[in-house]
């Protein structure tokens, strides 16, 4: 079974962040994790480099607080606690 949800480097070393997402996709179709994009590159430069229907659920700008991660999984899987 897929996970529900991955954290995704936009710059990696062998394979960027926005091939390997249109890979998954490609792979596992609708069985596809939520993704959470991450990255101290701008959003506009991470939106321009997907594919079309390779939309992250999130985007987490690095540096980050583990309050910010938490918050980001929380919304994006539904359990944020109000």
């Amino acid at each position: 079974n897929p996970p529900d949800l991955a954290l995704l480097d936009f710059q990696m070393p062998k394979v960027d962040g926005a091939t390997f997402f249109s890979e998954l996709l490609e792979a596992l179709g609708d069985r596809c994790p939520k993704i959470i994009m991450v990255s101290a590159a701008p959003r506009e430069e991470i939106e321009a480099a997907l594919e079309p229907g390779c939309r992250p659920a999130a985007f987490v700008k690095k540096p980050f607080t583990l309050e910010e991660l938490e918050r980001t999984v929380g919304a994006v899987l539904g359990t944020t606690k109000h």
